[in-house]
């Protein structure tokens, strides 16, 4: 006599079988998006710094002081992935322009609304790696190299005289005017 079906041992067997396959599946394929979140998130850092680089060689951001660690709010740059990250939208996010001998050096540090993102970065050096987690703050106060002065522009990104600074002296003239 033939038999139609399957056996509750051939069915535990196979419930086995993928439950094992799960198991060794699922964290798999959390590894795989997260690293892929993580390189997307080094990428737009990435195109904000190209984006930068237009502005300044544009002089959209007149950076002439050797002396200065000039902070560029990236909402203030045009860059294809808008202010968001794979994780969430930017909430603070820069790029961090120096100049030494008529050669601008480019970092990028930035967070999401998830905490995830970059600290002080040089751009040579962001990759996927460069991406963590739990970062509440970017501080906005860190000098590069020995440069003790730093200078943030603002988010308004209107064209005024705040994102044309010519010299430390008129940033000091403009902040005393502004505050």
């Amino acid at each position: 006599m033939k038999k139609n079906g399957f056996t509750l041992v051939e069915l535990l067997a196979v419930v086995v079988i993928l439950g094992i396959i799960m198991i060794i599946a699922v964290p798999a394929v959390s590894t795989y998006i997260a690293g892929s979140r993580d390189s997307e998130f080094s990428t737009s850092a990435l195109k904000f710094i190209d984006a930068a680089r237009l502005a300044v060689t544009n002089r959209e951001f007149r950076i002439k002081s050797e002396d200065f660690t000039y902070y560029i709010p990236t909402k203030c740059l045009d860059a294809e992935n808008g202010n968001t990250t794979s994780y969430g939208e930017l909430v603070d996010s820069y790029v961090v322009v120096t100049l030494k001998d008529g050669k601008y050096d480019y970092y990028y540090t930035g967070r999401d609304t998830s905490n995830h993102g970059i600290l002080l970065t040089y751009s040579e050096l962001i990759d996927e790696d460069s991406v963590k987690t739990n970062i509440t703050k970017i501080d906005t106060t860190i000098g590069i190299g020995n440069r003790t002065q730093n200078y943030t522009f603002k988010t308004t990104c209107d064209g005024t005289m705040n994102r044309a600074v010519d010299a430390p002296e008129r940033i000091e003239e403009h902040k005393a005017k502004t505050s």
